[in-house]
């Protein structure tokens, strides 16, 4: 599913693209990078970076990693 058809659904399902964490070291983004993990919801997801310096930020990284293929955003139920 493309980002531009996602609109925020929270029950759609996260696939990992990358093995190792691509953001740069030392970076807020990067900490709630290694918190993304194959198959969960975007929900899940949001929980986990509840506790992460900027929580707030979960949504955008979403948008942003999978604009640049480090993620991609599955139809709720899919199974990864």
């Amino acid at each position: 599913m493309a980002v531009s058809n996602w609109k925020g659904d929270t029950q759609s399902v996260i696939r990992v693209n990358v093995s190792e964490n691509p953001k740069r070291l030392g970076s807020k983004c990067r900490e709630r990078f290694d918190r993304c993990r194959n198959g969960m919801t975007v929900r899940e997801y949001q929980a986990a970076c509840k506790s992460a310096p900027r929580p707030n930020d979960a949504l955008a990284d979403i948008a942003w990693d999978s604009k640049r293929g480090f993620i991609e955003i599955l139809k709720p139920g899919t199974r990864v």
